[in-house]
């Protein structure tokens, strides 16, 4: 296979789903947009219980499961648009994509990890500057809170270095990814644990970057598709891997690795849904700008998190619900909080660029003029 016959040279078909004048689509930006709201909503939903005392009930029940259901869906989403949208960027010369690819993905990485090891570390530390020492090697492995960033960084890199051979990368990134679970049994006890952690992602995500990378007119050709060729095989084939893994999970088949087929049905449920969202014209405005924004949302809303933990746990200012409202207050509480997390981060991100706050989100030196809280997270 020739390196050149790769996916960036698919072409945009045009749809309702394209962005008139940009050669674009939208889809993309609405998936993109859904898997950071996800992501958002799963450590609102995990973090919770720091906050909100005795939470209990359906509603409590339903948002946490949800959480729980779209773990093999939200980050293969993630990594799947971002190849998608890196696969033009592999054939660039090293100098063109070192400020893009890397300098404005590892500036903020860098910036706001060492925030977060600090807010993380200190709480309830007797000692708190030996709790931050002790973390901060954390970020050399790959960071913890952020990892998606550098792992960005990584899975772009060994894509430009392997193109030419991209089917034989594409097969190692299948085989990985199949034998992901059989990481933490090869990894010593003695393995750093971030940097253990940071290489179970590294199988478990990687191929997914590469479908993007190297297949991106497959999943063009996919996200071209109407939404009602999508949807209705992707719930049934989700649903039947969820049902399936529900009924496994008590007898001696509990092993099997249901986590594959919830990935890819999942992930084609999650761009069926983009497809059709993106039919709808304040959808796609709305995904639009928020996929223009994934890195201030990714970055901010886990200090937020972590700030309001600090506040309610480690200060003792747990909210307390009581029965009968509790059910009702929790599920609207949890889309509000999200919702807000996602609007003080697209707000902060929009008042601080042009101005000399502007390096929280954007690497120094010179670059091009674009959305000013636009973020390389693909």
């Amino acid at each position: 296979m020739s390196g050149a016959a790769i996916g960036p040279q698919a072409r945009h078909a045009r749809s309702p789903s394209a962005a008139a004048g940009e050669g674009r689509l939208v889809w993309v930006d609405v998936t993109k947009a859904l898997a950071i709201v996800l992501v958002v909503q799963y450590h609102v939903a995990n973090h919770a219980t720091a906050v909100v005392a005795g939470l209990s009930g359906w509603a409590w029940d339903l948002w946490i499961g949800l959480a729980d259901l779209l773990i093999p869906v939200r980050m293969p989403a993630f990594f799947l648009v971002s190849g998608l949208l890196a696969a033009n960027a592999l054939e660039r010369r090293w100098r063109d994509v070192l400020r893009p690819r890397y300098a404005a993905i590892l500036w903020p990485f860098l910036i706001w990890s060492v925030a977060l090891t600090v807010l993380i570390a200190a709480r309830g530390a007797d000692d708190p500057w030996e709790a931050i020492l002790g973390r901060l090697p954390n970020i050399l492995q790959g960071g913890d809170g952020y990892w998606y960033l550098s792992t960005l960084v990584l899975f772009f890199t060994v894509c430009r270095l392997g193109r030419r051979a991209y089917g034989w990368l594409l097969l190692g990134a299948f085989l990985v990814w199949f034998f992901a679970s059989l990481v933490p049994a090869v990894l010593p006890e003695s393995f750093p644990p971030a940097l253990a952690s940071n290489i179970y992602r590294w199988a478990s995500f990687g191929i997914w970057f590469a479908i993007g990378a190297f297949g991106r007119a497959v999943v063009l050709r996919l996200g071209a598709r109407p939404w009602w060729d999508l949807l209705p095989p992707a719930v049934i084939g989700f649903g039947l891997c969820v049902w399936l893994t529900d009924r496994l999970r008590e007898t001696q088949y509990s092993g099997l690795p249901m986590s594959k087929p919830l990935s890819v049905t999942g992930v084609v449920l999650l761009v069926g849904v983009s497809v059709m969202l993106a039919r709808w014209p304040a959808a796609a405005r709305l995904g639009v700008y928020l996929a223009a924004r994934t890195l201030p949302i990714y970055v901010v809303h886990a200090v937020l998190v972590y700030g309001i933990r600090y506040v309610t746990y480690e200060l003792g200012w747990l909210v307390q619900l009581t029965e009968p409202p509790a059910d009702l207050v929790v599920l609207l509480a949890v889309p509000l909080v999200v919702a807000g997390m996602v609007l003080v981060s697209t707000q902060l991100a929009d008042r601080v660029a042009g101005t000399r706050f502007a390096w929280l989100f954007t690497a120094p030196g010179r670059r091009r003029r674009r959305d000013p809280a636009s973020a390389p997270a693909g």
